[in-house]
């Protein structure tokens, strides 16, 4: 019973920054991925994204342990950026009838990270959302109520 009160204060004394802009950036960014299976190129949907890795939504996922590469588009910009990852997990959604893959990232330098974050900066809230979402003051107005329901 110490030992998990001490874990609890741990946690507690963490910088609340830190954790605070991955949970922001994971319920945030949506955006299309594509990897190579099988010869060819799949897209997909990524979403969940930090700097140790993503979830990638697909109807073909890779079996776990799988060594790929991942290239992550931002729609707004047509900028691109790819990255090494690796299946850490697979998961079915019954509700969206496809497939997730828990991708971690590998060998990621420190400009790699910090070119991933002001990537993930400049990505907009959904890619496909309605027009008042495509919009800045729609991307501004949605990051305000994402960050209004987490700090709740």
């Amino acid at each position: 019973m110490v030992e998990n009160r001490v874990g609890q204060e741990n946690r507690e004394q963490r910088a609340p920054e830190q954790g605070r802009s991955e949970e922001l950036k994971a319920g945030l960014v949506e955006l299309p991925v594509s990897y190579t299976r099988g010869g060819r190129t799949v897209r997909a949907l990524g979403n969940r994204f930090s700097e140790t890795g993503c979830l990638v939504l697909t109807r073909s996922p890779h079996p776990s342990g799988t060594t790929f590469s991942l290239k992550i588009t931002n729609p707004r910009t047509k900028v691109s950026l790819q990255v090494d990852g690796s299946v850490m997990q697979r998961k079915h959604f019954a509700a969206r009838n496809e497939w997730g893959m828990v991708v971690r990232y590998l060998n990621l330098s420190e400009r790699e990270k910090e070119d991933l974050r002001e990537f993930l900066d400049t990505a907009p809230a959904t890619p496909g959302g309605s027009k008042y979402l495509r919009s800045p003051v729609g991307q501004a107005i949605l990051r305000y109520l994402n960050l209004r329901r987490l700090l709740e």
